[in-house]
């Protein structure tokens, strides 16, 4: 994360009852949370290849969970493109202008994976109320959306459908350049979530990269 929570948290007056974290690698910011008081935490990784390492990470709280799925708008079948950087540039798109921003990062294998929106992933991952007929579990106690799929992230958001609206803030990776081809531009992203009340507050651009990290408020 480009901006450190720690000091995002409080500007913003952020106190989320849990975070539904997408794109979570090996959970590095797990102990973050955790010193902010969010022990409620739902972690999604595409990556067959370390996901167990980010299940030994986050062992240490309970109220922890990780998922192994591949997050898309829709089901289809994807190349998960893994990357030599520690997995942080893999994605299901090709590399663009990443190519030149970063020219020391390549992909270095590709896994054939099914994709899945995230709304049902989050479904298969909790229960059904049989009085209610509505899904409840660990995902309804996050308020808090963090979303780094490497270009993907419009994708996850239109993926997540009207679950949107149980979210108050969400922190995303996102990019002013095509650095993976076909990835969603900053300005898509805003127009999306003000359809769902979201506003962009606070943006932090990696150098001249073209990519950056950004918090939106409901």
């Amino acid at each position: 994360m480009l901006i450190d929570f720690r000091e995002l948290f409080p500007r913003w007056n952020i106190h989320p009852k849990g975070v539904l974290h997408v794109g979570a690698n090996v959970g590095e910011e797990a102990p973050v949370y955790l010193e902010l008081g969010i022990k409620n935490q739902i972690w999604i990784e595409g990556n067959p290849l370390i996901f167990l390492q980010l299940k030994k990470n986050i062992a240490n709280n309970p109220f922890a969970k990780a998922f192994n799925y591949c997050v898309s708008d829709k089901r289809e079948e994807v190349i998960f493109h893994i990357s030599n950087n520690g997995s942080q540039s893999s994605s299901i798109l090709e590399l663009g202008t990443h190519k030149i921003a970063h020219p020391e990062v390549n992909y270095i294998l590709d896994v054939p994976m099914d994709a899945y929106p995230l709304k049902e992933i989050l479904m298969a991952c909790t229960y059904q109320n049989p009085s209610t007929r509505q899904y409840e579990g660990g995902f309804m106690l996050c308020d808090f959306l963090n979303i780094d799929l490497q270009g993907a992230e419009l994708k996850a958001l239109k993926g997540l459908d009207e679950y949107l609206d149980n979210f108050k803030w969400a922190y995303l990776e996102v990019n002013k350049e095509e650095l993976y081809k076909g990835c969603a531009l900053v300005g898509e992203i805003d127009e999306y979530l003000a359809g769902f009340g979201f506003k962009r507050v606070e943006t932090k651009w990696c150098g001249n990269t073209g990519w950056g990290d950004a918090l939106y408020i409901k």
